[in-house]
């Protein structure tokens, strides 16, 4: 049962809150997500983003200082992160506290959780989800991959440690396969730290020729793979190369930068024309500024869903009303495949939540679907033993 230990034994919760109706017909909600999906109009296409790489090769600096250089943090909250960081003792990790906000996670200095955020691109919405690379935590980083679309990998390209997360062991191959195995096939590598090295180009060469073998091995196409040589810390190559710490990079670098490749990558194909299927990975007691109660977590993996639907609960017979449809901390009227939100619920005991969410009347088509799949073999020290990844029709591993 998926974190239902918020209830008292013996204690039954149903929400008696009148349900909200249903606004629109599921053939306006198609045409609006067809909208989204293609980019029309004023709406942006959105790609789930998961970061990747071996334990401190810098994914939650680049993150928390590429939301800085992109405005989505203020300076006042900046400046506040950077005090606490410094007072600490732990002023190199200033970047990462945007995102390493837990106490544990602070102290340790390693990233622990999923952390969750959005960066407004040019072309493109990106839902980032930062995962920890410490092999301890390779289930949270699983549960982050099963989220995403494409993938960002860092790794560190100071002398000996590039080595360190590539060679048997290390959580840079690791990552990649599962990523690869949960079915991302776009990525991105960001050759991060090259600052460390003087900016040499021999150095940057010498990893993407060690990083491309193993990558066309493991099934990533070359066509759908780009590299970027970065300082995360320093800011360097990530919105632009302005400042004077570029200097040695673009005697010889005149490419891309991390963000114009993030926004060149290509939205999947979204199966919204399908029935809903809502794989659920957390319920929990929440509250927003309109409404309190019982909610789950999860993406849409397929079909849409909006506000006053009544959905299907599997295994069982039991259903529920949606009462509000929340992303990044926004009410939505509605949301379609590809989307990672969390659903209020009305009409339903919560200990009846189960593990997928499905339309009412397209239950039997869901159930009754057969598909063949593929099977990778991944190193059984991940859990202490062989480990499988499935994937749904159409979807090549």
């Amino acid at each position: 049962m998926l974190a239902l230990n918020l209830i008292e034994e013996n204690s039954v919760i149903i929400d008696t809150e009148e349900p909200p109706k249903v606004s629109l017909s599921r053939e306006k909600v198609l045409e609006e997500a067809r909208k989204a999906i293609s980019g029309q109009g004023d709406v942006k296409p959105t790609i789930n983003l998961i970061i990747i790489g071996h334990v401190d090769a810098g994914k939650s600096t680049l993150t928390g200082r590429l939301l800085y250089e992109l405005g989505r943090i203020e300076a006042r909250k900046r400046a506040q992160t950077e005090r606490a960081s410094e007072k600490s003792g732990k002023g190199s990790f200033s970047w990462a506290w945007e995102l390493d906000s837990g106490e544990e996670e602070r102290n340790r200095g390693i990233t622990i959780d999923i952390a969750q955020t959005t960066l407004p691109l040019p072309n493109k919405n990106l839902v980032v989800l930062d995962a920890p690379g410490h092999k301890d935590f390779v289930p949270n980083m699983i549960s982050g991959a099963s989220q995403a679309d494409c993938a960002l990998l860092l790794v560190d390209a100071t002398t000996g440690e590039f080595e360190a997360g590539f060679d048997k062991g290390g959580q840079t191959r690791e990552h990649l396969l599962l990523v690869r195995s949960l079915g991302v096939q776009q990525l991105v590598v960001a050759v991060n730290k090259l600052d460390n090295v003087e900016w040499s180009k021999d150095r940057f060469d010498e990893i993407v020729e060690s990083l491309g073998a193993f990558l066309t091995q493991s099934g990533f196409q070359t066509a759908k793979t780009t590299y970027a040589p970065v300082a995360g810390f320093l800011g360097v190559n990530l919105v632009d190369r302005s400042m004077p710490e570029a200097t040695e990079l673009s005697r010889w670098y005149t490419g891309p930068t991390l963000v114009e490749l993030l926004d060149r990558l290509e939205p999947p194909g979204r199966g919204i024309d399908a029935p809903l299927r809502f794989p659920v990975t957390n319920v929990f007691r929440g509250q927003t500024a309109t409404s309190s109660g019982f909610a789950v977590a999860g993406r849409i993996c397929s079909g849409v869903v909006q506000v006053g639907e009544r959905v299907r609960v599997l295994p069982g017979d039991e259903s529920a009303v949606i009462k509000i449809i929340e992303s990044d901390g926004e009410s939505l009227p509605w949301a379609a495949a590809g989307s990672s939100v969390h659903l209020y619920l009305s009409g339903i005991d919560p200990i009846h939540l189960r593990q997928v969410f499905a339309n009412l009347g397209y239950t039997h088509e869901i159930l009754n679907t057969h598909s063949q799949h593929r099977i990778r073999t991944l190193s059984p020290h991940i859990f202490g033993s062989h480990s499988f990844f499935f994937r749904g029709p159409g979807d090549p591993i």
